[in-house]
């Protein structure tokens, strides 16, 4: 008969949510540039990843440096956490200039997207033919979200949500690379005879 043991195993794991969610965004966009099969929605997908990612930052950063941050949090929009942010680290923010510029076209593309409703567009134009020209299609009428989700702008909310982590990632003292490291896992375990 074979023995049998016990074996006590014990984990435990860190997850650096903004870090998974920038991967997230990244893989989205590189969808997007690889196949046009779904590319709308692979936009889309980054683009909201970008604005995630940041909420997580702002969160990984603030519980940190502030008491009871998970209160404050619901009461500050995107812009004022990153204000708080940039007062605690004495580093001025220049909206004016990337990738700041991006953080406002972010969090509105996220609002729109996230407080969408179904709506009934429609529009009207003229178009002059020559003889024997075809018509081109009527184009479809768009939301304001739809408008800007596009390889064009998912790039640019990943490469300037990219730089604003690394910029404010060394401003809060966090280690090179921290974008780059989704977590920690480790584990122990313990044998004995099973008698």
């Amino acid at each position: 008969m074979k023995r049998l043991f016990r074996r006590k195993i014990r984990t435990e794991r860190t997850v650096r949510a903004y870090a998974v969610l920038h991967t997230a965004s990244w893989h989205a966009l590189e969808q997007a540039n690889n196949t046009e099969s779904g590319r709308f929605y692979n936009c889309m997908t980054s683009m909201l990843f970008s604005a995630f990612c940041l909420e997580a930052f702002f969160n990984h950063v603030c519980e940190g440096e502030i008491d009871h941050w998970q209160m404050v949090e619901r009461c500050l929009r995107p812009d004022e956490k990153l204000d708080l942010l940039s007062t605690l680290f004495g580093y001025p923010i220049d909206h004016g200039r990337r990738p700041f510029q991006t953080f406002g076209s972010i969090f509105k593309f996220r609002n729109l997207v996230a407080h969408a409703r179904t709506e009934r567009l429609g529009t009207e134009y003229e178009e002059v033919l020559a003889e024997l020209e075809w018509p081109t299609e009527p184009e479809m009428p768009q939301t304001k979200w739809e408008k800007v989700c596009n390889l064009d702008m998912a790039q640019r909310f990943v490469d300037d949500t990219k730089e604003m982590l690394v910029i404010l990632g060394e401003k809060a003292g966090l280690e090179p690379g921290h974008l780059y490291l989704p977590g920690t896992f480790g584990w122990e375990t313990s044998t004995r005879a099973n008698r």
